[in-house]
């Protein structure tokens, strides 16, 4: 098992690089004499946490505030246009946040790997829709004398993810400002519990500014012609899980089976069937055998396109549950990344309403 441990923190380590390099990954498809264009922003950031379930209600009446930096480069090539007729921007997200509750919460201090979208407006305003994921150190982990009150997070380093809209707007050549909405979530993943999480919806104002003036080259938008892509899936997962009252560590086992249609240049609907085997069903439930343990459920869901990455969102019923401790519908949110062709790898997180249950870490085949 502690092999096996050691094994998953290096995926994770992976997952990270390669969400870091996922310029690289869109650069790849560009032609080697197109520039990146490179800026750099600044924002101010306020926001609200979102009090999901009674067990948190010591934190309520936070306000987080925090100061945001992004380094971008703006993807400006023939091939980069045609994955989503946009210039997508990708780079590095460092953020701090003082949660507005030293004594419980602390403060968290991110840095992300992200890809931004970008679509035109008009000639000085812009759209862009951003997805952020990397480490999170955050100040005041739960501690059963010294914070107990914390059930959020028990861990120092947990991971961070950021949904993003924003409004760009030049204001001469150089800079631009920037208004933006984000919903902020800081999770282990259940690698530890207590595990509640802290969802952050913030709206932040700033200013970007271009290391030199330029102007993008104007392309037609041109529907999608190439073949529609339809994939089957099935993947093994593995993920060590750990309980409240106990030390250990256990561990999660999941097969999922996929079906993905492809239905514009950058979107699929999925409809999945998947099996999980979670051992730590049998700490709060030593009367179930060990068939009694494995769920079962069925979810639809949308997947982003870019590149060699699938970005997904889905949502599903329990169709076999024996245990019945959560909601009979659950979500699933992730990333996988096609390694080569017909093989990949993926970094899943299964959630109930807010609150993370457990991840997945996972490696499949395509057909």
């Amino acid at each position: 098992m502690q092999f096996l441990n050691f094994l998953v923190k290096k995926f994770i380590l992976l997952l990270v690089i390669l969400n870091f390099y996922n310029a690289n990954a869109i650069n790849n498809l560009s032609e080697k004499n197109i520039n990146n264009i490179f800026s750099y922003s600044i924002k101010s950031q306020y926001g609200y946490i979102i009090i999901h379930s009674q067990e948190i209600r010591s934190i309520k009446n936070s306000y987080p505030k925090g100061v945001e930096l992004n380094l971008n480069w703006l993807k400006n090539s023939k091939k980069t246009w045609e994955l989503c007729n946009c210039y997508p921007k990708v780079g590095i997200l460092i953020s701090y946040f003082d949660f507005d509750n030293n004594e419980i919460l602390g403060h968290g201090i991110n840095l992300g790997g992200f890809v931004a979208p970008s679509f035109k407006i008009s000639n000085d305003v812009n759209f862009l829709f951003k997805i952020t994921s990397g480490p999170s150190y955050n100040s005041k982990p739960y501690h059963e004398a010294n914070n107990p009150y914390n059930l959020s997070y028990s861990l120092r380093l947990n991971i961070y993810t950021q949904l993003s809209i924003s409004i760009e707007k030049k204001i001469n050549k150089k800079n631009k400002i920037i208004l933006s909405c984000n919903y902020n979530h800081i999770s282990n993943g259940g690698i530890k519990q207590p595990n509640k999480g802290i969802n952050y919806p913030t709206i932040g104002l700033g200013i970007e500014h271009n290391s030199e003036e330029f102007k993008l080259i104007e392309r037609k938008k041109e529907r999608y012609t190439g073949i529609k892509e339809k994939r089957y899936d099935i993947s093994f997962s593995y993920f060590p899980k750990k309980v409240l009252e106990d030390a250990k560590y256990y561990p999660v086992f999941g097969l999922n089976s996929s079906y993905s249609k492809q239905i514009s240049r950058t979107n699929a609907l999925t409809i999945d069937l998947e099996f999980t085997l979670d051992k730590t069903l049998e700490i709060s439930n030593q009367k179930l055998n060990k068939l009694e343990i494995v769920r079962s459920g069925i979810l639809i869901g949308h997947e982003f396109l870019l590149g060699k990455f699938r970005f997904s969102q889905k949502i599903g019923p329990y169709i076999y549950d024996k245990v019945k401790v959560n909601d009979v519908f659950y979500q699933k949110y992730g990333i996988k990344y096609i390694l080569v062709k017909n093989i990949f790898v993926g970094l899943h997180i299964k959630a109930h309403r807010h609150v993370a249950d457990f991840m997945q870490l996972s490696i499949g085949l395509s057909f």
